[in-house]
């Protein structure tokens, strides 16, 4: 059996790769006007954080947060990366009011950055 997918953007992109994953036996062929470089999806991204929404319990987000990053993580590592890369990332707050996130812990490099850090990141004064 043999699938043809019109498109080679994210829709398309996401459409193949989740059914080869689910039906390995069918041969999936994308066709497109144009691949790589030329694409939006070659340099599409996405960005995942943990955050709080509204009356949502502690817990229940760190649930969250520990199953997202185990299939990120999963899927990072696997066989089919599928393109991922893991990036470090920086959240700055300059409100004294700002604490530590109950997730921290979870995070794979959650740091709190000082006066130091932020010069040698170059970082300005005021952000």
């Amino acid at each position: 059996m043999e699938v043809v997918v019109i498109g080679a953007r994210i829709a398309g992109l996401s459409v193949a790769f989740q059914v080869t994953k689910c039906l390995p036996f069918i041969n999936v062929t994308v066709v497109a006007e144009t691949f790589g470089f030329s694409t939006t999806s070659f340099n599409c991204g996405g960005l995942w954080k943990p955050y709080h929404v509204g009356d949502t319990s502690p817990a229940l987000v760190s649930r969250w947060v520990q199953v997202s990053l185990r299939h990120f993580m999963e899927v990072y590592h696997g066989e089919d990366a599928a393109g991922v890369q893991q990036i470090t990332g920086y959240q700055l707050c300059r409100d004294p009011g700002c604490e530590v996130p109950h997730w921290h812990n979870i995070c794979l490099s959650f740091a709190t950055l000082n006066e130091t850090n932020l010069r040698i990141m170059g970082i300005p004064k005021n952000f």
